[in-house]
Order: structure tokens, then sequence, then C-alpha cells
């Protein structure tokens, strides 16, 4: 959506810039999915608790 008003969109609006607005969504995407991505290699990575607390059941 971001790419679209950035790149695409040739119209003027008064009082908005589609183009800055498009802009700051493609950076929010990409920060977005930086972290997305950051979080799901963390979870891979991390093994599992060696000698954790047992629970009786």
């Amino acid at each position: 959506m971001g790419a679209i008003l950035t790149f695409a969109v040739d119209r003027h609006m008064a009082g908005a810039a589609l183009d800055l607005g498009g802009l700051i969504l493609v950076i929010v995407g990409i920060i977005g999915s930086a972290a997305h991505m950051s979080v799901l290699n963390r979870r891979r990575t991390q093994p599992p608790p060696a000698g954790g607390p047992r629970v009786r059941r």
C-alpha cells in the first residue's frame, strides 16, 4: 500500500502529502517485518531449559 502511494499515485490533495504518507507506510512495514523476523528467529534458537522444575500430576 505504501509503495503504491509513493510511486504510483500522481494526485495532489490539499493538506495531505500522499507521497510522504506512502513513504512512511513503507518504512513502518520494513521495521515491522524486521521486528517480526527477529522474534521468530529468537524463538527458534532458544534451547529448552535443561533440568527445569518438574510438574507433578
